[in-house]
């Protein structure tokens, strides 16, 4: 598969431009390829295996798993702001076992309490 390296981007893409340029620089490095040389202005990819697939998938549900906790752990930190508790907390941070604990036992209105019983399950699954 080759791609075309482009010297300018453009705003306006278009399949009709890129078949253009394509065809254009096939067409200028024709010798090259037929003698299996490198072509200038094209790269050759190819297509990534299984195992590099399975790689890539695992690597980003990481990254989205890692982005839920962070924003998981921005919430619950809302909340406590919210309420002016966050001061309270028996530990420094929110990740050991005796502040999670607190954040259960923690008294907070009906919909905060909600959230933060939600928040804390979804903590737990992540």
């Amino acid at each position: 598969m080759f791609l075309i390296q482009p010297e300018q981007q453009s705003s306006l893409k278009t399949d009709r431009r890129d078949a253009a340029g394509l065809s254009e620089q096939m067409c200028l490095n024709r010798e090259r390829l037929l003698a299996r040389l490198s072509a200038r202005g094209l790269r050759v990819i190819c297509q990534p295996s299984a195992e590099d697939l399975f790689g890539r998938r695992l690597t980003s549900r990481r990254v989205v798993s890692s982005q839920d906790l962070t924003r998981t752990i921005n919430r619950i930190n809302a909340i406590l702001r919210r309420h002016n508790v966050e001061q309270e907390c028996p530990t420094k941070g929110l990740g050991t076992l005796k502040s999670l604990a607190w954040l259960r036992r923690l008294e907070l209105p009906g919909v905060d309490r909600l959230e933060m019983n939600q928040m804390l399950r979804r903590w737990e699954l992540l």
